[in-house]
């Protein structure tokens, strides 16, 4: 009986106490392992907690921080990207709009359409040339130049040097104008100055290039001072070729037209209607002579 009440007080003396004592005592076992891991997760999931907390702030984000390439086509939204922010010659100005591209093959050929402004009418400009002569009834243009040469006494009129060949049609007109430096070696001579045509085949038959002014000439005096004698006239001779020149009717009968130099003048076909009223002024003279 003693002896098995001090068995179990032996017990109870082996029975785990309480206080620090007990607490040091109840220390779990641990593995070097196990801690590693434990704080490599403590440590991912503060680490994520704080990531999470950061917010970018406005206009944080550059060019350095792009990728190349990071920005495609599909992250652009639909006209976030205006004319003013696009490099000069990247993209054609005309072919930004999609929907005013009627015809995308049109819009190939961009560079060709450098000068579309010009090219509106580019159907009728067939011929410049024809274009700008026909609004301004303008057909065709000669000039004359060259020595008059002597003119004998009661010559009738005769080209004072050389002529210019014109072609027109019926109803197309003739304007012309010239100047010749006539003058005498000896005494005055009395001449009529004036625009004349002839035909350039046939029978050179010599008449005046105005046919509406009665009397279309001028009359003046030659003398030893030789001096410039100008003429002007318009008339249509109807169809045929002609020869267009100044022509001088030396009215004396004692003295010669001999002392002169070039004459020079030119005359041009039009669609217009002849204008009457031929002129040649003698320089100086008051007033006009004869027919003018």
């Amino acid at each position: 009986m003693r002896q098995l009440m001090m068995r179990r007080r032996g017990s109870q003396t082996a029975t785990p106490g309480t206080g620090d004592d007990a607490h040091r005592r109840r220390r779990l076992p641990t593995s070097g392992a196990a801690l590693t891991v434990s704080i490599v997760a403590l440590v991912v999931a503060m680490g994520g907690s704080a990531y999470a907390g950061i917010t970018l702030g406005k206009n944080s984000v550059g060019t350095k921080q792009l990728q190349k390439g990071a920005v495609t086509n599909g992250k652009i939204a639909k006209g976030a990207v205006g004319l003013g922010k696009l490099k000069t010659g990247l993209v054609v100005p005309n072919a930004l709009h999609a929907d005013t591209a009627d015809s995308a093959t049109n819009a190939t050929n961009a560079t060709n359409a450098t000068n579309a402004t010009t090219a509106t009418s580019a159907t009728s400009a067939t011929s410049a040339t024809t274009a700008t002569t026909a609004a301004n009834g303008f057909v065709s243009f000669g000039t004359f130049n060259g020595p008059v040469g002597t003119i004998p006494v009661s010559s009738g009129f005769v080209f004072a040097g050389p002529t210019t060949t014109l072609t027109t049609t019926a109803g197309q007109t003739i304007m012309a104008s010239s100047e010749a430096p006539l003058g005498t070696l000896a005494t005055t001579a009395t001449v009529e100055v004036s625009i004349c045509k002839s035909p350039a085949t046939g029978t050179p038959a010599l008449t005046l290039l105005d046919t509406l002014t009665p009397d279309g000439y001028s009359i003046s005096v030659a003398t030893t001072t030789r001096i410039p004698f100008a003429a002007a006239a318009a008339g249509a001779p109807g169809a045929g070729t002609w020869k267009i020149g100044e022509c001088v009717n030396n009215t004396s009968t004692t003295q010669a037209v001999n002392n002169t130099d070039y004459v020079s003048g030119y005359a041009y076909v039009t669609t217009g209607s002849p204008v009457p009223g031929s002129s040649a002024v003698k320089p100086g003279s008051a007033t006009p002579g004869h027919g003018s």
